[in-house]
């Protein structure tokens, strides 16, 4: 009786691994043990109930993908490195929980930007659906940020979890730059595929809204992709700006965006302007790195290293969004023919690869080599979860 007991406790209370592992157990106890007619039966019905259970927990993130490793956590989301199980191929999954109605436009704002940008300087969104889950508290969940909802009590209803499966990219800018220094060549051409990632973005009516150097990847080939939609503001039809509520990360804030006041894109061109003073400073230490962001910021100071590009930064950190040129403007700029002649010094540069070196290619994706291709529809998939 005590072994049953103990048997119902685990059942209940392990994890699905272990459970369906517990399962397998019982039930080969139950074929050679010789055990009476009730306990027997009672422990079949057992089995049959939670292996019913164990079938409602395969969610689909785990009946499709490997999970590898977190790559990232923020204010809306986790990210995980993952390998799909039917194609082989790496994606970054996003995962975002919340549980206030409120919450869903914020997050089904990013899902619908990256469902409207394909571009090869913006990180590919792939597939997106929701799950409802009762998650209890435990270290695990530490790893599913709340996107603003819930305390992360023991189970009372169930919670949305948002999957977003994206392009996996293995390095962002802010590695790169902790662990080396880029030419000036590098630079340019680093920073002209953020200007053309961040002009599909804004013909597409979106305010990125948390440009940073954290938010920038670098793919297997070298190509920089913007990305982390978070925080971006979807504009309606009409050009009007919209409130920022100060979002972001500070040394990247616009000055209107600091103080709460109504933002439209040219915030962003503000934290382009930093981007590009990082991408050309080469600072050796953080505390440099900050004291030049500060000195631009405040009193629209640089480095005289750079002092080259110094009328081209001062226009992108103007005080005033109108005085801000557009990504188009910018796009026109004379330093580009710089970066046209570097091409040569960049393509014998070795490609910038970190972990295994598995990229998902467009020609390895079935229906999805075309950039017309229809985007996937944002699904629903109301599985009752109790842990993941």
């Amino acid at each position: 009786m005590l072994g049953l007991f103990y048997s119902m406790y685990y059942l209940l209370f392990s994890c699905a691994d272990k459970r369906i592992s517990f399962l397998v157990l019982i039930s080969r106890k139950i074929i050679s043990s010789p055990v009476s007619l009730s306990l027997g039966f009672f422990s079949l019905f057992l089995l049959v109930f939670y292996a019913a259970s164990f079938k409602m927990e395969a969610t689909r993130f785990h009946q499709e993908f490997y999970k590898i490793e977190r790559i990232g956590k923020g204010a809306y989301g986790t990210v995980f490195s993952c390998m799909h199980k039917l194609d082989g191929q790496a994606y970054a999954v996003k995962i975002v929980k919340f549980n206030k109605h409120n919450d869903q436009d914020k997050v089904l704002r990013e899902v619908k930007a990256l469902a409207k940008c394909n571009h090869s300087n913006v990180v590919r969104y792939f597939n997106a659906w929701i799950e409802w889950m009762v998650v209890r508290s435990s270290d695990e969940d530490e790893d599913y940020d709340k996107g603003g909802g819930g305390d992360g009590s023991s189970p009372k209803s169930p919670d949305a979890m948002l999957f977003i499966q994206m392009e996996h990219c293995h390095q962002n800018l802010d590695n790169l730059l902790e662990q080396s220094t880029i030419t000036e060549g590098t630079a340019l051409r680093y920073f002209q595929g953020m200007v053309k990632g961040l002009d599909h973005i804004h013909g597409k009516k979106i305010i990125h809204g948390d440009l940073s150097r954290k938010n920038i990847f670098i793919d297997a080939s070298d190509v920089i992709k913007v990305a982390d939609f978070g925080l971006a503001k979807l504009l309606g039809n009409s050009a009007t700006a919209i409130k920022s509520g100060s979002s972001g990360t500070k040394f990247y804030l616009a000055p209107e965006a600091e103080k709460g006041a109504p933002i439209d894109q040219k915030a962003d061109i503000y934290s382009l302007g930093i981007l590009f003073l990082e991408l050309l400073g080469s600072f050796t230490t953080m505390s440099a790195r900050a004291h030049a962001i500060n000195d631009l910021r405040e009193m629209r100071v640089l480095p005289e290293s750079i002092s080259t590009y110094e009328d081209y930064i001062l226009q992108l950190v103007a005080f005033s969004p109108e005085e801000r040129p557009s990504t188009k403007e910018i796009l026109t700029w004379p330093i580009w023919a710089d970066v046209s002649s570097s091409e040569a010094e960049n393509n014998d540069r070795a490609p910038i690869r970190t972990g295994d070196d598995h990229q998902a290619a467009d020609d390895d994706m079935p229906g999805l080599k075309d950039a017309g291709d229809a985007m996937p529809v944002l699904e629903e998939d109301k599985s009752l979860l109790v842990e993941i």
